[in-house]
């Protein structure tokens, strides 16, 4: 957390079952530990660094200060599988998680209330708030295809505004990245196997396809998008790495 000066050491569900993170300083000093009783399945930061929000299993979703206190804690009828935290000073927490009829979609308000629901209409992996319009953007990737939508998400009923399918399965699924501007998702060449890093805007309109020069069936292992800059950061696991100056004429 560059701002509040502390680093946050995420415990996954292998690195100790007891503890969902350790609340550190830059000097390396143990400022507070956050103890669980249940496996840890996520955890997301709000943009401003303000909230913290992760996911136990059996349904148990936490919103917490960025100092580590608890603001709530709520019990869904599902497993959960992606969340993310918005910035602000009225936090919203969308969950994505599976039930025994399918995928369905949450959004609780800064006090823990259902805001709003909904049922995507693809199998999803990822959430990611969008940071301006609160939109809800998803990715999925399985046997039919790649799959991004984005959720209205003022609504009580979500609905999707727009939903684009890949050509195919990847075999290696990298995260989805939403900035204030537009939504990074990478792809995969059917015959060739080479990649891309798509950018859409928020109506679904394609802004840029950048091809990375990679060999024949590297895959794309990872990207960031640096705002200020609005330099773009790819990494493959051919051991290359590339950057990418996003102009501003595009969005």
């Amino acid at each position: 957390l560059s701002q509040q000066k502390k680093i946050i050491c995420y415990h996954d569900e292998d690195a100790g079952p007891n503890v969902a993170f350790d609340l550190l300083d830059f000097n390396g000093k143990k400022l507070k530990f956050f103890p669980i009783k249940k496996d840890i399945l996520n955890l997301k930061i709000s943009n401003d660094e303000k909230q913290i929000a992760f996911s136990l299993t059996h349904g148990e979703v936490y919103l917490l200060k960025s100092d580590g206190n608890e603001k709530w804690h709520k019990k869904i009828n599902g497993e959960i599988l992606d969340l993310d935290v918005s910035s602000g000073d009225h936090p919203k927490v969308a969950v994505l998680f599976l039930t025994a009829k399918g995928q369905k979609l949450i959004v609780f308000d800064e006090n823990g209330k259902t805001q709003a629901e909904g049922i995507p209409p693809a199998h999803m992996e990822q959430i990611e708030i969008a940071p301006l319009n609160m939109h809800l953007v998803l990715y999925g990737n399985n046997s039919q295809g790649q799959n991004l939508l984005l959720f209205e998400g003022q609504k009580k009923t979500l609905k999707a505004k727009w939903h684009i399918s890949g050509a195919k399965y990847v075999d290696f699924t990298p995260s989805v990245q939403v900035t204030k501007d537009f939504i990074l998702m990478s792809y995969e060449d059917s015959d060739t196997k080479h990649n891309h890093v798509l950018l859409f805007d928020f109506e679904g309109k394609l802004l840029a396809d950048i091809a990375l020069q990679t060999e024949e069936g590297a895959y794309l292992y990872s990207h960031s998008f640096a705002e200020e800059r609005a330099y773009l950061y790819i990494a493959t696991d051919d051991s290359t790495l590339s950057a990418f100056k996003i102009s501003k004429d595009l969005f």
